[in-house]
């Protein structure tokens, strides 16, 4: 039997930014890769010292939220977050088509993938 041991812990804390993931409403964030890194921490340390976890429902973002964090915090523009809100839209379009289509075969409802474009 083998064992496995930790001797450290390094935090880092990583920049938000405008994402590409589909999400249902507003703008969708990403870590980006700039990050601020503390010095190492032994385990025992880190578990004294870390603050404790938060409910999932505050680490939810709401639409407006995010937006007005990339707006202030990092140097997006509203064009981009629009411009990505419309490329998401037309992702999930596009995944429903396609959903559509796998589901009724040669149906009459099914829908043309592309129509679904960015204008």
């Amino acid at each position: 039997r083998k064992n496995v041991g930790f001797d450290s812990i390094t935090v880092r804390d990583y920049e938000m930014t405008l994402g590409d993931q589909i999400c249902k409403k507003g703008p969708p964030v990403s870590l980006g890769w700039t990050y601020s890194e503390y010095p190492p921490l032994s385990v025992d340390e880190y578990e004294i010292n870390h603050p404790t976890r938060r409910p999932v429902a505050q680490l939810a973002l709401t639409p407006k939220r995010r937006t007005n964090y990339l707006l202030e915090q990092c140097d997006i523009t509203m064009a981009e977050i629009i411009r990505t809100q419309r490329e998401v839209m037309v992702v999930r379009r596009r995944r429903a088509a396609e959903k559509e289509a796998a589901l009724n075969p040669g149906g009459a409802g099914a829908v043309d993938p592309s129509c679904c474009t960015v204008s």
